[in-house]
């Protein structure tokens, strides 16, 4: 699935989640999810990047 198509697909779940928590937790629960949403993107940047690090050696290694 192209990027652009899943970034789309995130925002709208991210929008309908701020809704929905909004509308049953109020600003609490929105605030809390937006800590969340930090401490996530934190633990899975470094591991993106290693996983973006490791394919040219990889590939590297694949066809030599």
């Amino acid at each position: 699935m192209p990027g652009f198509s899943l970034q789309i697909a995130s925002s709208l779940l991210n929008l309908i989640l701020n809704k929905n928590l909004q509308q049953y937790g109020g600003d609490i629960a929105v605030s809390g999810m937006g800590v969340i949403n930090s401490i996530q993107t934190m633990i899975i940047m470094p591991i993106i990047g290693l996983n973006q690090g490791v394919q040219p050696i990889h590939q590297l290694q694949l066809w030599s």
